[in-house]
């Protein structure tokens, strides 16, 4: 459970600071025609039509994606790498 949370709250946490360079990726990506703006454009009016809480739109599902994402990544990684080091020691003689 303690490896769950670890890697929940490491994902949870580059997810809170990665959606609004997420959000503003997808405004740019897709902007059409004479509606197309820059980088410091599409920020600018972004936050004046929406406020800061529109940089984080769709911060809640992609929150459960990325949590259960990096729990069940972290728990794996670290599970993994006990059983190959458990395995290379018998291999060697070691257990």
């Amino acid at each position: 459970p303690e490896l769950l949370v670890c890697g929940g709250l490491a994902s949870a946490t580059a997810a809170l600071f990665s959606t609004p360079f997420d959000t503003i990726k997808t405004r740019l990506q897709t902007q059409v025609g004479a509606n197309q703006m820059g980088l410091a454009r599409t920020f600018q009016t972004l936050v004046a039509e929406e406020g800061v809480r529109g940089l984080y739109r769709g911060f809640v599902p992609r929150l459960a994606i990325y949590l259960t994402q990096g729990a069940v990544f972290f728990a794996s990684y670290e599970l993994l790498k006990v059983a190959y080091d458990l395995a290379v020691e018998r291999r060697d003689g070691g257990g």
